[in-house]
């Protein structure tokens, strides 16, 4: 499976909210980082992502473009989320980096709007 697949499958866990898939991409010392927070290691990424879960009802992930590079992918989707009727959409740029396992080591998440 190439990484541009393995991200792909990685933001559809993502968009359904599964947090025990979601936790399989993840390598034990994996890093996250976002324009809200810092998260390092496999529990606390895992805590960071169900808060976002928590927050939202529906979850959508629309993949615009993604180039991937040795073991980096980078990916620009709109992630629109919704809670109660209320919708915000948001530009995201990931960068991800992928161990010799191919989970994810470290992940840069940029917001675009």
């Amino acid at each position: 499976m190439s990484l541009e697949e393995i991200t792909r499958n990685y933001l559809q866990a993502f968009q359904n909210r599964d947090i025990e898939t979601l936790s399989k991409f993840f390598s034990e010392t994996v890093e996250l980082r976002d324009w809200e927070l810092y998260a390092e290691g496999k529990k606390n990424v895992i805590k960071a992502n169900q808060g976002i879960f928590d927050a939202f009802s529906v979850i959508t992930v629309e993949i615009t473009n993604i180039i991937s590079k040795k073991n980096q992918v980078a990916v620009e989707f709109r992630l629109i989320l919704s809670e109660d009727g209320s919708e915000v959409s948001i530009l995201v740029t990931d960068i991800i980096e992928f161990d010799e396992r191919f989970q994810i080591s470290r992940l840069r998440a940029y917001r675009g709007n």
